[in-house]
């Protein structure tokens, strides 16, 4: 969990997201979409014909790495869509936990 003051210096040494992340080019708007990373366990973001999943490997109480996966938007429906959602949930927490 990035703190405050965290987000504030990585902001400035880094800048905020680009467009390429429209739901996080403003630091309040960062800030929301963190905490809903933090509170769903992943992020998903795509356009029409593909989605990038990420999941958050956490060592300690810090993010420092994320399970990604790209896949064709035309894949990821019904019951492949809750396998891919439960499977890689499941192997970014082992990697989690091999850390600790």
């Amino acid at each position: 969990n990035m703190s405050d003051k965290d987000r504030e210096t990585y902001v400035k040494k880094h800048d905020l997201p680009s467009t390429d992340w429209p739901e996080a080019v403003t630091e309040g708007k960062l800030k929301k979409v963190l905490g809903d990373i933090r509170d769903q366990g992943m992020v998903m973001v795509g356009a029409n014909q593909y989605l990038q999943l990420a999941f958050p490997i956490i060592e300690g109480s810090q993010v420092v790495a994320a399970l990604g996966i790209p896949i064709p938007t035309f894949r990821f429906e019904g019951s492949t869509r809750k396998k891919i959602l439960k499977w890689a949930k499941k192997t970014a927490d082992e990697i989690s936990t091999a850390l600790t």
